[in-house]
């Protein structure tokens, strides 16, 4: 695979700002992130058999083999559902929709929990 035909997968999306503080880009980050998932892991894997220098492929292999761990597979799948929530209740307080437990149930009847 060449590094243009790499760089074309990763065009699949885009990365939220991370200074952005508000909740929403928060779960759209991390939605952007699985999007991504595959396209980066091409990406650093091509760097640890075409890297530069044997550090530059050293470097890359070990956030490769942190990228593809069951735990930080995990934590981002969890942290999608928790932010997913906290999306929907932030969206829900926005309108001025204050009784939370309506807007729980509503989420949970929309397929969310």
């Amino acid at each position: 695979m060449t590094l243009k035909l790499v760089n074309e997968k990763i065009k699949i999306g885009t990365l939220k700002r991370v200074g952005d503080t508000h909740w929403n880009s928060h779960f759209y980050s991390i939605c952007s992130m699985m999007k991504l998932y595959n396209a980066s892991c091409l990406v650093l894997q091509k760097i640890i058999v075409d890297g530069l220098t044997y550090s530059q492929r050293g470097d890359v292999d070990a956030v490769f083999n942190r990228l593809s761990s069951f735990q930080f597979i995990l934590i981002l799948h969890m942290m999608k559902e928790i932010m997913g929530i906290i999306e929907c209740l932030c969206q829900a307080l926005k309108k001025q929709s204050q009784d939370i437990l309506n807007v729980l149930e509503k989420w949970h009847q929309e397929g969310g929990g």
